[in-house]
C-alpha cells in the first residue's frame, strides 16, 4: 500500500477470501505503527504504577477510539481518553471475541440507539453467553471465508444494544459497530445483516485513514433518495451504502437466496422494473467521488446489477 491508493479496497469487488484477506492483513499494517505509538505514550505515566501486558496493549491499540484519535478523525479531551484506557484495562477475557486469525474484539452491551461517542465508553462487558452467540453466528458467516475475513477485518469493537432493531457505526471510530439485538438477544438474518454491513463500513472508514484520503470530496448538493430504503443520504453516505449492500448481496445471493435480506440489497441495484438505481444516483455525484474509488463503485455495481 506504498502508493496510499484507495485501490486497496479492489477485493470487495469480487469477494475472492485470499484477496479480501491480503487487504485486511495490509490495512492492518499500515495502520497499526502509528496507532501503537500513540497508545504507548499515553500509557507510558500508567507503566510504573500498574502492570500492562503486551496483549492488553495490543488490545487498547486495535480499538476504535484510539485508532480514530491517532490518525486525527475524532476530537477528545483527556476526560475522554481516561475513560476508554479504563473500560479496556478492565475488560473481562470472556468478553473478548477472537475472530479468525490473531484479531481480537470486545464484545459489549450498549442502552444507545446508535454508534456514538456519547455512549461509547459507558457500555459493559457481555456475558459469556453473548460472546458464543457471537462466536457461532460468525462460525455460520465464515462458511463464506470472504466474509469471515470483512468481519474480523472490520470490527474492532462489537456493542450489542437490546431493545433496539438496526445497526450503526460511526467514521471518527473506525471498527466500532453498534447490533440491536432485541429483548431476547436475537442473532437472527438481521443481526448477520448488520454484522457483515458495519463491518464493510469499517473497513472502508480504515481505509480512509490508510491513505490520509477521504472517499469523497465535500459537497453541498442536495440530498440523495438511497435507492435501497428510501431515505435521504449525502453523497459520502452513498457510496459507502453502494458498496455494503454489494457485499450484502452477494453474502446472501450464497446464504439465504429466498431472504428479505437478499431481495432488499438487490433492488437499489436493479429492481423489478429494471431500473438501475444505484447506477444512476453514481452517474450524478461522480464528480465528487475519489477517482481511484470511482472505479471500484463502477465495477461493484455492475457486479450486483448483474446478480440482482
Amino acid at each position: 500500500m506504498s502508493d496510499q491508493d484507495f485501490r486497496l479496497l479492489e477485493p470487495l469487488i469480487d469477494l475472492r477470501p485470499k484477496p479480501i484477506s491480503t487487504m485486511v492483513r495490509g490495512l492492518e499494517a499500515t495502520l497499526a505503527p502509528r496507532t501503537r505509538a500513540y497508545v504507548s505514550e499515553l500509557l507510558q505515566p500508567l507503566r510504573n504504577v500498574t502492570d500492562i501486558s503486551p496483549a492488553r496493549e495490543a488490545l487498547i491499540a486495535n480499538d476504535p477510539y484510539f485508532i480514530g484519535a491517532s490518525y486525527s478523525r475524532l476530537r477528545f479531551d483527556l476526560d475522554e481518553v481516561v475513560a476508554n484506557l479504563e473500560v479496556l484495562m478492565a475488560m473481562p477475557g470472556e468478553s473478548l471475541m477472537q475472530w479468525d486469525g490473531a484479531g481480537v474484539a470486545p464484545i459489549v452491551v450498549s442502552s444507545g440507539h446508535e454508534a456514538e461517542r456519547a455512549t461509547y465508553a459507558d457500555a459493559y462487558p457481555a456475558s459469556s453467553a453473548l460472546v458464543r452467540r457471537v462466536k457461532d453466528v460468525f462460525a455460520a458467516i465464515m462458511d463464506g471465508p470472504a466474509y469471515g475475513a470483512i468481519v474480523a477485518g472490520g470490527t474492532r469493537r462489537l456493542a450489542l444494544a437490546p431493545n433496539c432493531v438496526g445497526s450503526s457505526s460511526i467514521s471518527s471510530l473506525p471498527g466500532y459497530s453498534m447490533v440491536g439485538v432485541g429483548e431476547e438477544a436475537r442473532f437472527d438474518n438481521p443481526q448477520v445483516n448488520g454484522l457483515i454491513h458495519e463491518a464493510v463500513h469499517g473497513i472502508m472508514f480504515l481505509a480512509e485513514c490508510a491513505t490520509g484520503r477521504q472517499l469523497v470530496h465535500e459537497t453541498g448538493r442536495a440530498p440523495i433518495v438511497s435507492p435501497w430504503s428510501g431515505n435521504p443520504l449525502d453523497p459520502y453516505q452513498f457510496v459507502q451504502a453502494l458498496v455494503v449492500w454489494h457485499v450484502l448481496l452477494s453474502y446472501w445471493d450464497e446464504a439465504d437466496p429466498d431472504s428479505d435480506e437478499r431481495r432488499r440489497a438487490a433492488k437499489g441495484f436493479r429492481d423489478a422494473q429494471g431500473d438501475r438505481g444505484a447506477q444512476r444516483v453514481l452517474d450524478a455525484i461522480e464528480e465528487n467521488v475519489d477517482p481511484a474509488f470511482l472505479a471500484i463503485l463502477r465495477a461493484c455495481d455492475e457486479a450486483s446489477a448483474a446478480r440482482a
